[in-house]
């Protein structure tokens, strides 16, 4: 039995244009089945970018750039301005951002206090902003100066039996001013800023520390995400203690 003339018409139309139709199907059903299988671009290096990688190297610029401006900004009160000597890139630059904005997020919630309010506890804790600055303070100095570079540890801190510097940062908070303590985390801070810096531009993020209790020692990378655990727990502190204080609430500082 012979095909109609309808028949044979569509059966040559689908020979004629069969390839294309397929093509296009497999564009619209597979939308990466064309790129995968594409060759470079005539006269460039390398393959052609992928949509995932070009949406990435868009949301990493991106991250970057954000990273730099809060690192230079700070907060509008802030004395602590992040030093743009190395350019950290990559996963990296995120993480020194995440520590860079849970520091903001601590002085932000420990300044413009009086007396009171830097000794104020909720609770039955004993933890109050001036103490908690304080032993933050101390935080960044035993980790970037003494056990990153291996440095002997700065004054208040050289004053005081190594053993008992921990508690002693807590307790003796309740004898300084606030805005000594203030002063005393915002100089920690520079001096751990410098000293990631010197290390970013020797040996990278892949660097040992000099001091370390274990082996093999942490990295600078270790060390930037132990910094971001510290400050990631002790903000929720600072959170709960300033709004006791005067009901200052929120999760970044007002620009």
């Amino acid at each position: 039995m012979r095909p109609s003339c309808l028949s044979q018409e569509v059966a040559r139309r689908h020979v004629h244009h069969g390839s294309a139709a397929v093509r296009r199907r497999k564009v619209r059903r597979h939308p990466r089945t064309r790129w995968q299988s594409e060759a470079p671009p005539a006269g460039g290096a390398g393959r052609a970018e992928r949509p995932c990688e070009a949406f990435a190297a868009r949301e990493a610029t991106r991250r970057l750039v954000l990273a730099r401006i809060m690192m230079c900004a700070g907060w509008p009160n802030s004395s602590v301005k992040r030093s743009l000597a190395v350019v950290v890139e990559g996963h990296d630059s995120e993480l020194v951002f995440r520590l860079d904005r849970l520091r903001n997020i601590v002085e932000w919630k420990c300044s413009e206090l009086d007396a009171a309010g830097a000794t104020a506890t909720v609770g039955a804790s004993t933890i109050t902003l001036g103490g908690l600055l304080k032993h933050l303070a101390l935080v960044e100095d035993d980790y970037f100066t003494l056990r990153l570079h291996g440095r002997p540890l700065p004054a208040p801190w050289d004053e005081v039996e190594f053993t008992e510097l921990v508690d002693w940062a807590w307790s003796s908070a309740a004898g300084d001013s606030p805005d000594a303590l203030v002063a005393l985390w915002r100089a920690a801070v520079g001096r751990s800023r410098a000293a990631l810096d010197e290390a970013a531009t020797d040996g990278g993020f892949d660097r040992r520390a000099v001091l370390w209790p274990a082996e093999p020692a942490a990295t600078v990378r270790d060390i930037v995400l132990d910094l971001i655990e510290e400050y990631a727990r002790h903000c929720g502190h600072a959170d709960l203690i300033r709004e006791s204080i005067d009901g200052l609430v929120g999760e970044d500082p007002p620009r």
